[in-house]
């Protein structure tokens, strides 16, 4: 662990240093920016690839995927479902909810916005009824059975 009496903060530094800091810290990020595309580059092109290994394709196979479909990205979803079945690990299990789509937690969020955006308009509309009354709705009404020529200038 770092001494913290020895650590001066950001802030009371002197310019200079605050900036070669700032650039030092600008120069590792922008290195690391570009490995990590790098390395998406060709994460993307070696899960596109065929699968190799007797047990990785005797496994798919038990499991019923069809062999035209056998791609190196089916493996970690292959021990996703390892890791789910034989050992029933919950965050295995809340990943694989996250990938299909079934957030829980997610799921609840949204629908406490819909509770809340529902209260809002019910607040809103007794709010615009207690301001105007039930005028609006009585001149709705009343225009209702009056039919309108635009066509007539007079």
């Amino acid at each position: 662990m770092a001494n913290n009496e020895n650590l001066i903060p950001l802030n009371q530094r002197t310019k200079r240093v605050q900036r070669e800091i700032q650039s030092k810290a600008g120069i590792t990020s922008a290195k690391n920016r570009r490995q990590k595309k790098i390395d998406e580059h060709y994460f993307k092109i070696l899960m596109g690839l065929p699968i190799s290994g007797e047990k990785n394709i005797a496994k798919l196979l038990e499991m019923g995927v069809d062999p035209k479909n056998f791609k190196n990205e089916m493996l970690p979803a292959l021990s996703l479902m390892k890791l789910i079945v034989e050992k029933n690990d919950l965050d295995a299990i809340k990943y694989g909810d996250e990938l299909m789509g079934k957030n829980p937690s997610l799921e609840l969020k949204k629908q406490e916005l819909e509770i809340k955006r529902r209260q809002s308009k019910d607040f809103n509309s007794k709010n615009t009824n207690a301001m105007y009354g039930d005028e609006d709705d009585k001149l709705l009404e009343a225009f209702k059975g009056i039919k309108i020529d635009w066509n007539d200038e007079t």
